[in-house]
């Protein structure tokens, strides 16, 4: 069923809007669909969706179901990831790109050992804090150099007045890049942060097919994630008046609709709403 035929049923007469934000819902399933806003605080960004409760089934799903299934949980995954990587770089206005180097010369054994290079980005991260005086949100992730030479790390951090010269001294590994846009105060920095994120994605998961579950695709400085505000409206307008609201009720700069997103998709009727 197309978007515009759900955003009529979403008209119909629903509960008024409830903030789930903390508190799950309870009671049995109902049997008709709702539109649900989620906004993310200092983001810049709003969802709308329109969920329809489970409908049980007791048919046994068939293996080529079971595969195409594990195959869209996989993409969902993925695509929930680079999402959250964008929200927590636009949330902490991480601008800046650098690119950490390790020689390995003195020990080229421990060159693709994974550990090895969580644990000297985390030492360096607690060495960054304490030269700058304060905590700070920051995203890494871990890249294999193509040429064969080991890991090396592209981090992402707020806009430091450090140089180069004392991020390397801090560092201690190795020789260290700063990648600075030219066009990056024309973009503000919610599109730079974007544009970082979508830079660090590209990155993700790379290293990590061998070696097991559990392992991080990227890591983050806890405790600056972006806050999550959900409600459950009325009405697909209801819906977009409250996403407006968190937002200083500023008109969306950008609207995206799971129409146009191509067959892969297989969520729920979906609009995504960006800020400036």
């Amino acid at each position: 069923m197309a978007t515009s035929d759900l955003i009529e049923r979403g008209q119909g007469p629903f509960r008024p809007p409830k903030d789930i934000t903390r508190k799950p819902r309870s009671g049995p399933p109902r049997l008709d669909g709702a539109w649900y806003a989620t906004s993310y605080e200092g983001v810049g960004e709003g969802t709308v969706t329109w969920v329809m409760p489970k409908v049980g089934s007791d048919r046994i799903p068939t293996d080529a179901e079971l595969e195409l299934r594990a195959d869209q949980n996989r993409e969902r995954s993925g695509r929930r990831r680079r999402k959250n990587l964008e929200r927590y770089c636009v949330k902490n206005k991480l601008t800046r790109q650098w690119t950490l180097s390790v020689d390995w010369s003195d020990r080229p054994e421990a060159r693709f050992d994974r550990d090895t290079v969580v644990s000297m980005a985390e030492d360096y991260f607690r060495r960054l804090r304490k030269l700058v005086g304060a905590e700070l949100p920051y995203v890494y992730v871990l890249e294999i150099h193509p040429g064969g030479n080991g890991y090396h790390i592209h981090v992402a951090l707020p806009a430091l007045f450090i140089g180069k010269h004392a991020m390397q001294k801090t560092w201690g590994h190795g020789v260290v890049w700063y990648s600075d846009r030219k066009d990056g105060r024309k973009l503000g920095q919610r599109a730079l942060a974007r544009s970082n994120a979508s830079y660090l994605a590209k990155y993700l998961g790379k290293d990590v097919g061998g070696v097991g579950k559990g392992v991080h695709a990227y890591e983050v400085a806890q405790g600056f994630q972006a806050r999550k505000v959900s409600r459950r409206c009325s009405s697909l307008t209801a819906a977009v008046a409250f996403i407006r609201s968190e937002n200083g009720n500023a008109q969306p700069v950008k609207v995206s609709c799971s129409d146009d997103w191509g067959e892969r998709y297989d969520g729920p009727p979906c609009y995504v709403f960006t800020f400036d």
